[in-house]
């Protein structure tokens, strides 16, 4: 399992340090799309291999997967943190955004489920709440 990196950056710098491209001699990633949630990113990162070594690519191999970036501030230096986990690795976060799982292949068929779950349950409380609300509203016009 992937540990915490920190840096001396702002949280501006981190977001963009996680999703500008980069090209080494190994490989070159962009991302296609991200969204921040409450603790860090979502992304879409597509990778290209530009030698055969890297994670398991060979040299013009394209993998495209989502990822789930976590951040955190390290009190004692002030430092930002992040944690990318890819979906091969079954986040246990699960407020991916719907349509990303449209724009990759799928790693994970439970986490996916996990993700499907959540909105569902989501929409579950949502649909509750606005049903509460409706009837807290019309007792609140009893007299």
């Amino acid at each position: 399992m992937q540990h915490f990196v920190f840096k001396k950056v702002t949280p501006e710098q981190l977001v963009f340090e996680l999703t500008c491209p980069v090209t080494t001699e190994q490989y070159a990633r962009r991302v296609i799309a991200w969204v921040e949630h409450p603790g860090g990113l979502w992304r879409v990162v597509e990778t290209y291999a530009r030698q055969d070594i890297y994670k398991g690519l060979k040299a013009g191999e394209t993998r495209r997967e989502i990822v789930c970036d976590i951040i955190r501030r390290n009190e004692d230096s002030g430092g930002l943190g992040v944690r990318s986990i890819p979906e091969s690795e079954k986040p246990t976060h699960y407020s991916c955004p719907l349509h990303f799982l449209d724009m990759t292949p799928v790693y994970s068929f439970e986490w996916r489920a996990s993700v499907r779950r959540f909105y569902e349950e989501l929409e579950a409380m949502e649909a509750l709440y606005r049903e509460l609300q409706g009837i807290t509203d019309e007792a609140a016009f009893v007299v």
